[in-house]
């Protein structure tokens, strides 16, 4: 190995880490900010409402901050992934899978959901927030699966895949 492919590959390595740093404190400061906002509404409960709802009224602010970090995490982490990964066809795909789902997560931050279900009451919000938010399960859980399946096929991160096949089925 020259000195070249050595500093670069550390370089990369220092590069990863950074990304892995910044979506970790992305994906701490969601949790927080959904414990948060329940304790500011403790009307609503994390079993029986969605966690959109957390959205609307007074405080909603705390909760549209989270989706929005929530997404951007998703993409800074996979930022990461695609430096790091030595990756089969299926786990780029994956990769695209996971930046669309953290793009479809902005969409869910940005356009609120809507609760009343009588046609003067709604907006094209509510609509745009439901399709974001199935986009955002369905290519994140699916970007997730095909990744790790990629992980299998990497030295680096061979340890992983088996965590993050069940990850994704948590999801």
């Amino acid at each position: 190995m020259s000195t070249t492919d050595s500093a670069s590959s550390m370089s990369r390595g220092t590069q990863t880490t950074k990304w892995a740093t910044i979506s970790t404190i992305c994906f701490v400061y969601f949790f927080v900010a959904v414990v948060v906002a329940h304790l500011i509404r403790p009307d609503l409960s994390l079993t029986t409402n969605f966690i959109s709802e957390y959205v609307l009224g007074v405080n909603g602010l705390v909760m549209t901050a989270a989706l929005l970090v929530f997404g951007i995490g998703i993409l800074i982490f996979t930022a990461g992934l695609r430096q790091s990964l030595v990756a089969p066809t299926y786990a780029r795909i994956g990769l695209v899978l996971l930046v669309i789902g953290g793009i479809a997560m902005l969409f869910v931050g940005v356009f609120p959901v809507e609760i009343q279900t009588t046609p003067e009451y709604l907006t094209m919000s509510g609509p745009i927030h439901d399709l974001a938010a199935l986009i955002f399960f369905v290519s994140t859980v699916a970007g997730i699966v095909l990744v790790s399946f990629g992980f299998r096929n990497d030295v680096q991160w061979s340890r992983h895949s088996v965590s993050e096949v069940i990850l994704a089925m948590i999801v």
